[in-house]
Parts: structure tokens; sequence; C-alpha cells
């Protein structure tokens, strides 16, 4: 048994998060402007100084009015920053596409996995009303209804794995490799190499399902 889930999801399950893929220019403003505020409060930390509402304020313009190209920007892990705004820029690509495909695995539990987890249960219930539990048919259903709910509930423990793991991924690699250059924002020369080792190297699960 299949679940019929969305080809993103598909896509996420059996991808590295090293490899976790980034939104396009069109999407990645789309999403930032639904919280803007908090990708820059929780996520890219903008603090280097008194000036740091005005430069989000300037970000924020920069991304509004398409002044920017993530032309050459491929990879997760590394990229080259031109100036402090291309560099706060590329951070919220990289913070906006993990909350974007976290958002998709969990809707993906919530509408896919549960509806259909709720549906089997249901058959199974209405079946031992109409039969009785102690009847041959109803076994026969239920042995059925039994085999496919191991299938649904090993892909939603797959699914919360790979939440888990961005979640991880996200709070555990991503911001520890963020860190150095918060630490010294003074010390950043442009253009500026930015390499994400412990996003390089993270592993995780390839999920499958039979």
């Amino acid at each position: 048994m299949q679940l019929t889930t969305p080809n993103a999801v598909e896509f996420l399950v059996n991808t590295d998060l090293e490899n976790l893929p980034l939104l396009d220019e069109i999407n990645f403003r789309l999403q930032f402007a639904k919280n803007a505020e908090h990708y820059f409060n929780n996520h890219v930390h903008l603090g280097f100084d008194e000036h740091s509402t005005i430069l989000s304020q300037k970000i924020e313009e920069i991304i509004y009015q398409k002044g920017f190209s993530f032309e050459g920007d491929n990879q997760f892990s590394s990229f080259v920053a031109t100036d402090l705004n291309d560099f706060y820029i590329k951070l919220l690509r990289r913070t906006v596409s993990i909350s974007y495909f976290n958002c998709l695995l969990g809707d993906c539990f919530d509408n896919h996995y549960v509806k259909e987890h709720d549906k089997l249960i249901k058959i199974s219930d209405k079946a031992a009303e109409k039969y009785g539990k102690e009847s041959a048919k109803y076994r026969e259903i239920d042995s059925v209804i039994i085999k496919k709910l191991a299938t649904v509930d090993k892909y939603g423990n797959m699914l919360m794995i790979m939440i888990d793991n961005v979640i991880e991924f996200d709070q555990e690699c991503f911001d520890m490799d963020l860190r150095p250059y918060f630490q010294n924002p003074s010390q950043l020369k442009f253009p500026l190499n930015v390499e994400l080792m412990r996003c390089a190297s993270f592993n995780t699960l390839i999920l499958d399902v039979e």
C-alpha cells in the first residue's frame, strides 16, 4: 500500500538534509512576506549594532522590490555573499526554506497520515458493528485493516522522524554554523565565502515506504 501524498513531501523524505532544496526567488518572497518579523527575530538574529532595525527594514525593501539575485546560489551548505545585505538575504533564503519544507511535512502528517489512519479505524469500527467482532467476515476485514494500518503508521513515523530531523538540522547545525559570523560582524569582509560545515556533514535517514 502506498499513501497518496504530495510530490514535494515524497521528494523531501528521500533527500539527505545536506541537499535540502532552496526556494526560488518568487516562492522565497511569498513565504518571507507571510512572517518577516519572525524570520528576522528568531532565525537570522539581526542585532549587529544599534542600527539593526534600519538594516532589517532595508533588507525587507530589497526583498520586496526584487533587488537581489540567487544566481549561482544552488547549494544549501555554501554561498558567496557580495555584501552585508546579500549575506542576510541568502541566510533568510535558507531559514525560510527550512521553515517552509518543515510545514509541508507537518501538513502532510495532519492531512494525509492522520486522515488515512482515522479512516481505516472507522472502517474497522463499522465492520465490527455490522458483523460483530466474533464473526469470520469481521476477522477477514480486520486482517486487511491491520496490514494497511501498519503501512500507514510506518509512513507516519517516517514523517515524524523527518520533521524532528529538520528541526534538529535548523537548531543544531544551521544556527551553530552561523554563530561565528554573528560574533564578529565588524570583521566580515566581502565578497564573503560562507561555508556551513555542519550542514554539509549532516546526515539523516533515507526514508522509504514499501
